[in-house]
């Protein structure tokens, strides 16, 4: 039997963020949350797809709602998911740049 591969399929913030404020007419109920679906579709119309910022602290979710992201968390997605899971990026520590530019400093001798 042979295994198959899993295929990562990004997932967009917007979308599912707009997904789960609809009903089942595809409406919302509430004017604000209407006006930042409108923000969300003019916002995703005037970027091209593969240009589109996926790093959480300007993608167009926060972008839309004009807010900034907390630490930890990525919202429209769920539950335990962290940034790091999602956007695949890694944490960046001072330690981490102290030591680069260390080494750095010692390649330069």
């Amino acid at each position: 039997m042979e295994k198959e591969g899993l295929n990562e399929v990004y997932v967009d913030r917007a979308k599912m963020w707009k997904k789960a404020r609809v009903n089942k007419q595809g409406q919302c109920d509430n004017d604000d949350i209407q006006q930042v679906v409108h923000k969300i579709d003019e916002i995703s119309m005037n970027t091209d797809s593969s240009s589109v910022n996926r790093h959480y602290s300007n993608d167009v979710l926060t972008q839309a709602l004009g807010t900034k992201e907390h630490n930890g968390r990525v919202r429209g997605v769920g539950g335990y998911v962290t940034p790091t899971t999602y956007f695949h990026s890694v944490k960046k520590t001072s330690k981490d740049e102290t030591k680069i530019l260390v080494e750095n400093e010692e390649l330069r001798r």
